[in-house]
């Protein structure tokens, strides 16, 4: 049997067939090749002192007690003596949480000696369900800076620690400011999806663009290649 020609129409249809082939195998490589981390979203540490972080803790507490779209249970918590303490403690609690959920392990703290801080966490405790969704990288990272220097001014020896994702911005604050974390604690860090949930190979394509998944995966990179402690931090 002699095979027929191909007519123009197939042919057409198979330089399609592989341009979209092509097409897609190199936005799949682009996704794999993007990078998780950026310096611009590393905002430097800004010393302080105990009066200026005292003042700024006055201030968030007073806006967010005029801001009608948080929630009263959802507000920032602040358990400080009246003088720097040989210990401060920075706690940030998970996505879509609220400090309050961490307020009883505060207290402790607080009875121990610490003075505490317990930041809410931007478009997080709102009125409006939806708010968090248009959470970004950048409001992440600002937030979990400019609480580390308030905290890094209340106390000698400064720690943090977060529950779930709470706990990725603690260990990106422990990668990003190692003169100013002593001590760390995680719980339950939220650093990748379990493969039950999301199939590996689309985790990363997931995490390009995503503020949370983004820093949770870049934090999972860093401790494969040791940069990372995986316990209490503590330096002389």
């Amino acid at each position: 049997m002699i095979p027929r020609p191909q007519t123009a129409l197939t042919r057409r249809f198979l330089a399609l067939g592989v341009t979209v082939l092509l097409i897609t195998m190199t936005a799949v490589a682009g996704l794999y090749r993007w990078p998780l981390d950026d310096e611009t979203l590393r905002p430097p540490a800004q010393p302080m002192s105990f009066a200026t972080a005292t003042a700024r803790i006055a201030a968030q507490t007073e806006a967010e007690k005029a801001d009608s779209r948080i929630r009263s249970e959802c507000r920032s918590v602040a358990l400080v003596h009246p003088e720097p303490s040989a210990k401060a403690v920075l706690m940030l609690h998970g996505y879509l949480g609220c400090p309050g959920r961490l307020a009883g392990l505060a207290a402790i703290y607080y009875e121990q000696g610490y003075n505490v801080y317990v930041p809410l966490a931007p478009r997080h405790g709102r009125t409006d369900p939806e708010a968090h969704r248009s959470l970004t990288a950048r409001e992440l990272t600002t937030y979990a800076g400019s609480a580390m220097d308030i905290t890094a001014a209340l106390g000698a020896e400064t720690g943090v620690m977060g529950t779930s994702a709470g706990g990725v911005l603690a260990t990106w604050l422990t990668t990003t400011r190692p003169t100013q974390v002593h001590r760390m604690l995680v719980i339950a860090p939220f650093f990748r999806p379990s493969a039950d949930q999301v199939p590996p190979l689309a985790v990363r394509p997931m995490t390009v663009g995503s503020p949370g998944p983004r820093y949770a995966t870049a934090r999972t990179e860093e401790r494969r290649r040791g940069h990372v402690a995986r316990g209490p931090v503590h330096r002389p």
